[in-house]
């Protein structure tokens, strides 16, 4: 998108800003629709040359998640909250290379079991 499209985005959703900033910071997005092919949420992620992944689930404004994934898919991030709060968290995470940034796992998901 130009700066003009961003800016009329902007100024008809102000939320927009903070897309804007995640995908001025590497992020991709990708729509997720529902099952009548309207946009449901957006998903968004960064992948680390190192390996981990950021990520971002949005709803609403109000309703969005973010994390970071290892290779190994262990989750050693996790936040939610509004668009604004999340992105403001997520824009602030060290790279994944940097002492401070998180390297414990806080989880993982199960094993999908195929029949």
């Amino acid at each position: 998108m130009s700066a003009d499209t961003d800016a009329a985005a902007i100024r008809r959703y102000p939320e927009l800003a903070e897309l804007v900033r995640l995908r001025d910071a590497g992020m991709q997005f990708v729509p997720i629709p529902d099952t009548d092919g309207r946009i449901a949420e957006l998903a968004g992620f960064h992948g680390w040359p190192s390996g981990p992944v950021d990520a971002i689930r949005v709803r609403s404004p109000y309703d969005a998640v973010a994390l970071r994934i290892s290779r190994d898919e262990r989750i050693l991030w996790e936040t939610s909250g509004t668009l604004c709060d999340v992105v403001a968290a997520l824009l602030a995470l060290p790279a994944p290379a940097d002492r401070s940034a998180p390297h414990l796992s806080l989880g993982s998901g199960p094993d999908l079991w195929i029949p």
